[in-house]
C-alpha cells in the first residue's frame, strides 16, 4: 500500500486498521492535582486550550525522540558497515583469499544483524 492510499483511507475513514490511528489504544493521561484545581475554578474553554497545548508538547517530544532514535539507528548501521569492512580487510591480510572469503561471510552476517533502538 502506498502512502497516498493510506492517507486517503485515513482521510475518508474506509478500511483503516485501528493500529494506524495514533493514540487509539492509549488511555487518557490522568490530570495532575494542579490541573484539577485549575479546571474546577476556570471556564471549560480554558481547560481545552491547556489540554491542546499538553498534547502538542507530548507529540513534539515523541517526534524528537523518534528523530533521535532514527539518527542513532543510522549511526549504528554505519558502524556495522565499517566493522564489516575492517573484518574483511584484516582477514584478507592474515589468510589471503581464504581469509577474504571468511571475512566476507562474517561481514555479511554482521550486516544482516539489525540493531534497532
Amino acid at each position: 500500500m502506498t502512502a497516498d492510499e493510506r492517507n486517503r483511507r485515513l482521510k475518508y475513514g474506509s478500511d483503516v486498521p485501528r493500529w494506524w490511528i495514533p493514540d487509539f489504544n492509549r488511555p487518557p493521561e490522568p490530570p495532575t492535582p494542579q490541573q484539577q484545581d485549575r479546571t474546577g475554578s476556570s471556564p471549560a474553554s480554558g481547560a481545552g486550550d491547556g489540554d491542546d497545548y499538553r498534547v502538542f508538547k507530548r507529540r513534539r517530544r515523541e517526534l524528537l525522540q523518534r528523530e533521535r532514535t532514527r539518527k542513532l539507528n543510522r549511526d549504528i548501521r554505519l558502524v556495522q558497515k565499517l566493522v564489516a569492512v575492517l573484518i574483511v580487510v584484516v582477514a584478507f591480510l592474515m589468510a589471503g583469499l581464504v581469509g577474504l572469503a571468511i571475512g566476507a561471510v562474517m561481514g555479511l552476517l554482521l550486516l544482516s544483524w539489525r540493531l534497532e533502538l
